[in-house]
């Protein structure tokens, strides 16, 4: 985060004697080009004038008392229904995904695409598994990435099957190739 200074004193000049902008004008100027992400910021350059931005992005938290991530607002949940291979729509960056719940035999692996405006080509998807898994028995897998989904395997690992319906938690992050 740059330097947030203040609004320079009413008895400091704009222009100096050199007949450039004076240093304690071009930090704050050059602060809120900074600030407003150079100019591509939702924040403006008025909304900065009433008091710096200390509120997360839409949808976005972070802070000394809470970790990085989205807040609330930002997530959905979603149960599949008919088989660990059904597909999901569930259009918001972060949220839970219930799995079918069946037996699942041993060294078996499901897979299903999630749906997602959300989600872009370029984006990076984070899964793991939240609850109700027969505990250490499944690996779980992004395989693909696409504009509007992305593809998730799922792999009991174990010699024996398991019965449960477990429940991912999944968080997108934007990201780019150029």
């Amino acid at each position: 985060m740059p330097n947030i200074s203040n609004i320079p004193s009413a008895r400091v000049p704009v222009i100096d004697e050199k007949g450039v902008m004076s240093r304690q004008w071009y930090r704050y100027f050059f602060n809120l080009f900074n600030l407003t992400n150079a100019g591509s910021s939702p924040t403006s350059a008025d909304d900065l004038a009433l008091a710096p931005q200390t509120d997360a992005p839409q949808g976005l938290s972070y802070g000394p008392s809470y970790p990085i991530g989205y807040g609330n607002g930002a997530g959905s949940t979603v149960t599949q229904i008919t088989s660990r291979n059904t597909d999901v729509t569930i259009n918001t960056v972060c949220g839970q995904i219930t799995l079918f719940s069946t037996t699942v035999a041993a060294s078996t692996f499901n897979s299903f695409t999630v749906n997602s405006t959300a989600i872009k080509a370029t984006s990076v998807v984070i899964i793991n598994f939240a609850s109700n898994t027969t505990l250490n028995s499944y690996d779980v897998t992004i395989t693909a990435v696409a504009d509007g989904s992305f593809r998730v395997q799922i792999r009991n690992f174990i010699l024996t099957a398991s019965a449960d319906a477990p429940v991912l938690n999944f968080a997108i992050l934007s990201a780019v190739n150029v």
